[in-house]
This record gives C-alpha cells, structure tokens and sequence, in this order.
C-alpha cells in the first residue's frame, strides 16, 4: 500500500541568521500560512511550426511566504534589515489630562520628552493648533523640547481641559531597533527550516524543508478592527557557499 503523505496545516517555521552578529535561531510563533514556490523559466527553439521543436531551462527560483502572529521585533531587525536590537523604546502617552491652571504646565514625562502628539479639548475634542513663535491664542498652544506646554491665558481663564498625546524615551524597559539608509546591496541572510507533519492513515508523516540561504523581500505589517496583527514576510533562496539551495526530508518510504 502506498503511503498516504499528507500534511495539513501551516507547519512550523524556524530561522536562522547567517551572516550577523545574531546567530541565535528565531521560530515564528502562530504560523497562519506558509508557502515555498519554486519556478522555472525556459528558453524555446522556435521553428516554422506553432510548438517549439526544444526547450532549454536558463534560470530556476524558489521563493516563499510565512504568514504568523506573533510579532517578535527579532524578525524585523535580525532577518530583514539586519540591524541590533538595544535596550529602551520610544512610548505613547496618550491623551494624558490636564485642567489649565496656569499657562505652562509640563506633562508627567516631561524629563524624558521626544515628541509632540497634538492637543485636543477635553470637553468637545476640538483639536488645538501649535504654534512655534509668539504667544498663544485661545485654542493654540507652543511645546517646547523639554515638555512644557504653554497655553491662551484665556483658556487659563475659563479653566479649560485638555489631553495631551505625546511620545518619550523609557531608557530601561523594552527594546528598539533604528533603520538607516544602507549601501546597496547590504542585507542579511538566514537558514529556514519549514516543519510539517500529520497523523495519516499511513502514520505519522513529517516533511521538512531547509533553505540554506534566504533572504528577505518584503514585511507586511497588518491589522484590522476587530482581528489580531498578522505579519508576512516574502523570501526568495540563492545558493549558499557549497551551492546548495534546499533539501527536503520526508519520512517513512518513497512510494
């Protein structure tokens, strides 16, 4: 009886950086789909005939795509861009709420302020126009880089609310990674190793692919209202040192 070789599912997904200063394996976890396409392209000896009297194979490609959930910023900075990661983050403080009192006031991260979000009115979310030089208007405000917001003495006046939406440093929480413009032709490399099996009538199946060398093509970060991020990420194979693209293994007998 030949062996049923079925697999079902996504699979499981590791990668391995190769030419990095990070060389420890990454699995992408929640793996929705994955994929490995391999494609040819011919040369054909046309004659006076409509079929070609000879076809001769000039190039070869294997390519794919993985499909996961969870959104280790590994992947991103170790796979595609090929940058390290460093201690700290950029964060969100979102809508943080002040009554106006006096005309400057500076927000709860002020000692550690990056960026300017914008104002809005607590009472009827209108939102405040910044301004750089000159004093403040009713409904305008000026920041400074230490976060110091400054605003209408006429809004001090009436006692105004406001929400304040800014971003600051967290120097020992977290982790970021910063992409600069590279030369061309920089980008990293990696070993991906695609892992399926399934309890088929046969028994067990497992079938195993491994590219030697993967590069990177494209990230595709999405999200939807209601629904987890999903990241994809497109791979395309080259050959390694020794000339190698991939190998599958599968178990059990041939047939």
């Amino acid at each position: 009886m030949a062996v049923q070789r079925y697999t079902f599912g996504a699979g499981k997904v590791f990668a391995t950086p190769t030419n990095t200063s990070a060389v420890t394996p990454i699995r992408l976890f929640d793996v929705a789909e994955s994929s490995l396409s391999i494609k040819a392209k011919s040369s054909k000896g046309q004659g006076g005939q409509v079929y070609a009297v000879a076809s001769g194979r000039v190039s070869e490609e294997c390519t794919g795509k993985v499909k996961f959930l969870r959104n280790d910023p590994r992947i991103a900075a170790y796979l595609f861009h090929g940058v390290d990661l460093i201690s700290g983050q950029n964060a969100l403080a979102d809508l943080e709420q002040v009554t106006l009192s006096v005309a400057t006031v500076t927000v709860a991260n002020g000692a550690h302020f990056l960026y300017d979000g914008g104002v809005i009115n607590g009472l009827n979310a209108a939102s405040f126009n910044r301004i750089t030089t000159g004093t403040p208007l009713a409904g305008q405000y000026k920041v400074d880089t230490n976060g110091q917001y400054t605003f209408a003495a006429a809004d001090v006046t009436a006692g105004v609310k406001v929400a304040i939406s800014y971003h600051y440093t967290i120097a020992n929480s977290g982790f970021q990674y910063t992409v600069s413009n590279q030369e061309q032709g920089m980008a990293p490399y990696f070993r991906l190793a695609l892992e399926k099996s399934f309890n088929s009538p046969s028994g067990l199946i497992t079938d195993g692919y491994v590219i030697y060398a993967a590069q990177a093509t494209g990230m595709t970060f999405g999200g939807k209202q209601g629904e987890f991020e999903t990241v994809e990420i497109d791979w395309e194979a080259v050959p390694d040192a020794l000339g190698n693209i991939y190998t599958r293994s599968v178990n059990g007998a041939a047939i």
